[in-house]
């Protein structure tokens, strides 16, 4: 049974949970503060390292700062599948900026973190909170996937498909470049709501925008 360990805000893995029993994986949660989980869930932040090293892949997700910090404790992760659905957005004078961009991605910075890692960006359009809505809802969700290790993406696609997200290949990590400033301006230009530390869903008016981003248009 492949097993992911979700990294991120409270209230992403019992959205999660159900779709990914049934498609035959083994769910856990580890929060980046503190909260009053029940006692079956109740992982502490210490452990972080151990509980990632027995997991097949990581799912990364929250702002772009407490997801680096939380990265540090889990380890090397060394062959592990990493999947970054995090973006570099630090608040500017005048609101969100990128971080990092332009020669460089936050996957790639994150890549350079965990070098034995095998990252694969995706999801990053999505806060957690709108991610896990979406999958409750049952709603239409589509992300580019962007990797250099060939079966890492089929892990991730797979992962997709058991949440019944669609998927579009934008090719290897350094497509991160292009995805991490989309979702920054899909935040700040196109009404899908409230959005909370991060990106709200894309909804099917967009997929056609997304496959042109990438090239697939």
């Amino acid at each position: 049974m492949p097993s992911i360990l979700v990294i991120g805000p409270t209230g992403l893995l019992p959205a999660m949970a159900e779709p990914l029993r049934q498609a035959g994986y083994d769910a856990m949660v580890e929060t980046h503060r503190p909260v009053h989980w029940p006692a079956s869930d109740v992982i502490e932040f210490a452990n972080l390292a151990t509980l990632a090293d027995a997991c097949d892949a990581v799912l990364l997700t929250g702002p772009w700062i407490r997801a680096r910090e939380t990265l540090r404790s889990a380890g090397p992760l060394a062959g592990k599948i990493v999947i970054d659905a995090t973006n570099p957005v630090v608040q500017g004078r005048e609101g969100p900026v990128l971080e990092v961009g332009h020669t460089t991605s936050g996957a790639e910075v994150i890549q350079s973190m965990i070098p034995q890692a095998r990252v694969v960006k995706a999801l990053n359009q999505y806060t957690a909170e709108a991610l896990a809505t979406g999958i409750a809802l049952g709603s239409a969700m589509t992300t580019a996937v962007a990797g250099d290790d060939p079966d890492a993406l089929v892990f991730v696609t797979g992962f997709l498909d058991a949440l019944d997200i669609d998927w579009i290949e934008a090719g290897g990590l350094k497509a991160a470049r292009l995805l991490e400033p989309m979702a920054l301006f899909l935040q700040q230009h196109v009404d899908h709501g409230p959005a909370q530390d991060g990106f709200t869903p894309l909804d099917t008016q967009n997929v056609i925008s997304l496959n042109a981003w990438v090239g697939r248009g």
